[in-house]
């Protein structure tokens, strides 16, 4: 790919938000398998609880935008420093931050990117995951996201090797199959980044309007209610054409290509 092209397409990504993030062990007093949010304005926590790991993420309103070639990189003292303005606040209803912290056996402070290109290949290089939409981590479907679009790439490719079973991809072919990759992935894509993007900003209070946002889901919206509305942006995720679905118990709202 051209110099410039690489530069035009790299510059589509902004920072607007830090996130000091880290492992914790397992803590007794905190159920397991959950994930909690704590809004706040200017920033927020997330923690996600597992059998044997504590995962824990502070999102943080950065002063202005950054866009490359612009970046900021952060020493472990910053994150100390960072880590020492929340310590006394809560995560949980007898948790507090600075607990988290102590106990980590890793953790820093980083810069959070975002942004989807609009080009994800070029020639015989196609790119996934978050080298072609990145987002932030504030409700964990970067990695789902990064998984469906293998899914659909390996899709494409299988299809195009078994109509030509008997000679070797092209190079017009290899980007035939490339855009049909693309334009298969880009709609759900930034449906799923625009999601994360307003999530992050909401539970910072970013704004007036997110702040009443943040405010209505906080104390009109039930579990019910919110957990119906992250079903409807997993359920249209895609999979494997060709691999077997594995035996599996089935909740009670299914995946879009199962109901059809």
């Amino acid at each position: 790919m051209p110099i410039k092209q690489f530069q035009a397409l790299y510059k589509q990504r902004r920072k607007d938000v830090s996130c000091l993030l880290g492992v914790a062990p397992p803590i007794a007093s905190m159920q397991k398998a959950n994930m909690t949010t704590v809004q706040h304005h200017g920033f927020s926590f997330m923690i996600v609880t597992q059998k044997d790991q504590t995962f824990f993420f502070v999102f943080i309103k950065l002063p202005k935008s950054l866009r490359w070639p612009n970046k900021h990189r952060y020493t472990m003292e910053d994150a100390e420093r960072q880590a020492a303005k929340y310590a006394d606040l809560p995560v949980t209803d007898d948790i507090l931050f600075g607990e988290l912290w102590k106990r980590r056996s890793r953790g820093h402070l980083c810069c959070l990117e975002e942004g989807v290109y609009k080009l994800w290949h070029f020639g015989r290089a196609v790119l996934v995951g978050d080298s072609a939409h990145k987002m932030t981590p504030a409700l964990a479907l970067g990695g789902s996201c990064t998984i469906e679009s293998v899914a659909v790439l390996v899709n494409e490719l299988k299809k195009e090797c078994n109509r030509q079973a008997h000679s070797k991809l092209s190079g017009a072919t290899i980007t035939e199959v490339f855009n049909r990759y693309q334009n298969k992935r880009v709609q759900r894509t930034n449906m799923i980044y625009k999601v994360t993007y307003n999530a992050v900003r909401v539970h910072s209070r970013d704004g007036f309007l997110r702040n009443l946002r943040g405010l209505f889901i906080a104390l009109f919206v039930g579990r019910r209610a919110a957990a119906d509305r992250f079903s409807a942006v997993v359920r249209g995720a895609s999979k494997i054409d060709f691999v077997p679905i594995p035996a599996r118990s089935k909740g009670t709202i299914g995946f879009d290509d199962e109901n059809n």
